[in-house]
């Protein structure tokens, strides 16, 4: 196959579910090494971290103003704008969380772009809703939506498709590195129990690259992690689709 390595990058399935991720030549957030170092150690509690966060000086300065920026991103989309706007990053990172760009959560791993974020949920937006002739009213989420979220890192897409898929769905998250699993449970347990509870988000330790099977199969599935080629036990027979504004980089699988 033939596939444009960029972000975003449809994959469409033959078994119709819709993929959403990142192929990469070169990352350093890959699923064969990471790193742990003291400066990246969170063993802070939930409540000493979120304080820190309203502490940093950063351009913009507070939530308030991240989210009156960010939610230019949802391209008018306005339960898309809400949820990115309410939703305080700085749960989910201690690197700057408000400032726009992408923050490091350890671990040689990232939150994305809040734009790349935003960009990736408004081409799902037609497979998480019904149809809607105006992007400014809140229309019905699909019911019973089963979503894999692969690299959850500390939660934060999980949390917003989690938003996103409505009471009935369902977001799984597959992450490789432990403190990450960790540190995802915290942000939930602190703001969003309601989604542990119900168990309509589950944080799994577990390679991404083997997928998850045993609770499929999917709607959606969305590749936070960067990965050198295509997982053949995740996505078999993909056809991938690039966004008409990536740039091409050709290969052969």
């Amino acid at each position: 196959m033939y596939l444009y390595l960029n972000l975003p990058l449809l994959c469409l399935l033959h078994s119709k579910a819709v993929v959403v991720g990142q192929l990469m030549y070169h990352s350093y957030h890959t699923y064969d090494h990471y790193s742990h170092s003291e400066e990246n150690d969170y063993s802070h509690s939930t409540t000493e971290r979120v304080f820190e966060y309203h502490d940093f000086v950063t351009e913009p300065q507070n939530m308030t103003e991240y989210g009156e920026r960010v939610k230019e991103y949802a391209d008018g989309y306005h339960q898309l704008e809400s949820v990115l706007e309410n939703l305080d990053r700085g749960q989910f990172t201690l690197d700057e969380p408000y400032h726009i760009r992408h923050s490091s959560i350890g671990f040689n791993a990232h939150l994305d772009h809040p734009f790349t974020a935003a960009r990736v949920l408004v081409l799902l937006m037609d497979h998480l809703q019904y149809p809607n002739k105006s992007k400014t009213e809140y229309p019905l989420s699909k019911p019973h939506l089963n979503v894999l979220d692969i690299g959850s890192g500390t939660g934060y897409m999980t949390t917003i498709l989690a938003h996103m898929v409505g009471h009935e769905g369902y977001v799984i998250g597959l992450e490789h590195v432990p403190e990450l699993v960790k540190l995802a449970h915290m942000a939930l347990e602190y703001d969003h129990y309601h989604f542990l509870q119900s168990e309509r988000v589950k944080f799994i330790l577990k390679d991404g690259r083997k997928g998850h099977a045993e609770e499929g199969p999917y709607d959606i599935i969305h590749v936070g992690a960067a990965c050198l080629e295509v997982p053949e036990e995740v996505f078999p027979d993909c056809v991938f689709t690039p966004s008409p504004d990536s740039h091409p980089a050709e290969t052969r699988g």
